[in-house]
């Protein structure tokens, strides 16, 4: 048992963790990932626990971006229409019911930032609903996942990045970048 090398590009990492070829593996703690390992967990003999480097005292860097990619092309007739949409959505009420469903037959809360599910009701929501001040974390959720979970909503345990703001302009360098993705795309470059 140890840990591979190149476990970030291991295809089948959570199955050869399961089957205890592997001694760590990762994954989010998003309290629905964490879930997958719970069978291996009933007996108690295995046990499953988040590392995070430099644990509270880690600040990584961060631009504090929000990566759901949800875009309004600047062609469209009804901008105005998808951003009332969007800012429906920000309301938790509103939220809510697109992302766990009818409060009482779906899902019921578990204090201001849990649920319970209730129900099958599933809704892709990641684009469209994420928010992460208004989401809500499952109730099931295992305490480690939990705990770093709110801990990485909390911006103060993050350090502004260096970089933050800074896009590469590739207009200048067009043409040795085309050069250079040609090189890696052909692998032939002398």
């Amino acid at each position: 048992m140890g840990l591979s090398p190149n476990i970030a590009q291991e295809q089948n990492a959570e199955t050869l963790f399961k089957q205890g070829k592997y001694a760590a593996t990762y994954y989010a703690a998003d309290g629905v990932e964490g879930l997958k390992y719970s069978e291996m967990l009933k007996d108690g003999s295995d046990k499953l626990e988040i590392f995070i480097p430099n644990g509270e005292q880690a600040k990584p860097y961060t631009a504090y971006q929000q990566w759901n990619f949800l875009c309004i092309p600047t062609t469209s007739k009804h901008s105005d229409v998808t951003m009332d949409v969007v800012n429906w959505l920000s309301i938790k009420e509103n939220h809510d019911l697109m992302e766990y469903g009818i409060q009482g037959k779906d899902w019921e809360p578990v204090g201001d930032s849990s649920y319970k599910a209730l129900s099958g009701y599933t809704f892709p929501g990641y684009v469209l609903t994420w928010r992460p001040t208004l989401n809500r974390t499952p109730d099931t959720m295992m305490q480690d996942d939990k705990k770093w979970f709110d801990f990485s909503t909390k911006t103060s345990n993050f350090t502004l990045s260096p970089i933050a703001g800074f896009n590469f302009n590739a207009e200048k360098v067009k043409t040795e970048y085309a050069k250079s993705r040609r090189c890696t795309i052909r692998s032939s470059c002398r």
